[in-house]
């Protein structure tokens, strides 16, 4: 009985020893944000393995298809296992439109680059998923008044379904919000804000990053110098959220 039961926390142990990080979002995660948020996020979890997947333009309407789309604008992926970290192995031009990811895909097999393979030690064990969308819903669940369009219902549907997805895996999610612009009036961003909460419900918490204002660069994005101090403040902040609710 003795053996039986060291053996059982044994197991117990090295099960929860290995509960990895997923993290997946658009433009944001794919910039500054998703970089710093992931080396954060290594530097607190070592033992964990981190992987990160930032594709610009995209929303849980892509990650969700079983047909991949083709978007503009560019993507970056970041890795990390036993405290080291490895940025993407052949970061692709930001102006060539590339293949979108599947999150069902990416939950049966999450390393995408051979270079990645070969440096894990084991296999990943998905415990947590960090969903940073949000942003690229806005255009088509809301008008510049505020209104819902017919789309709200129809996104807010594949988000139940994509967190149902995660559910049915027993994998605890985390969503971050998307940040403002100025570009955007404070309305439609309001019901893009609703669009969020009516899909996500009580399934994840919920980081609410509108206080963040993209108020230089392109004004939607903090990829130039006047906008690292508001993107490191926003990923810190994201950080310290994460870390509470994981």
């Amino acid at each position: 009985m003795k053996k039986f039961f060291m053996i059982s926390v044994f197991l117990f142990l090295t099960i929860s020893g290995h509960a990895d990080i997923l993290v997946i979002g658009d433009s944001h995660t794919a910039g500054p944000f998703g970089e710093i948020l992931h080396k954060s996020l290594t530097h607190e979890y070592p033992d964990k393995i981190i992987l990160t997947y930032g594709h610009s333009s995209s929303a849980p309407i892509h990650w969700m298809s079983s047909k991949s789309t083709k978007l503009s604008g560019g993507l970056n992926h970041h890795f990390s296992i036993n405290g080291q970290y490895y940025p993407h192995p052949n970061l692709p031009n930001w102006r060539l439109p590339a293949e979108t990811l599947s999150l069902i895909d990416l939950f049966t097999s999450p390393i995408l680059h051979s270079q990645w393979q070969k440096k894990a030690s084991r296999e990943v064990n998905i415990n947590t998923i960090i969903i940073a969308l949000g942003a690229n819903d806005r255009g088509a669940v809301s008008d510049e008044a505020g209104n819902r369009t017919n789309e709200f219902h129809k996104r807010v549907q594949v988000i139940h379904e994509m967190l149902g997805q995660i559910e049915s895996r027993n994998i605890k999610c985390i969503w971050i919000g998307p940040p403002s612009s100025p570009l955007r009036t404070s309305k439609l961003e309001q019901t893009s804000h609703e669009y969020l909460v009516e899909g996500i419900q009580d399934k994840c918490p919920l980081f609410d990053s509108r206080k963040f204002i993209a108020l230089y660069c392109d004004k939607v994005h903090f990829s130039c110098k006047k906008g690292k101090p508001i993107v490191e403040k926003w990923a810190n902040e994201a950080f310290t959220f994460v870390r509470e609710n994981i």
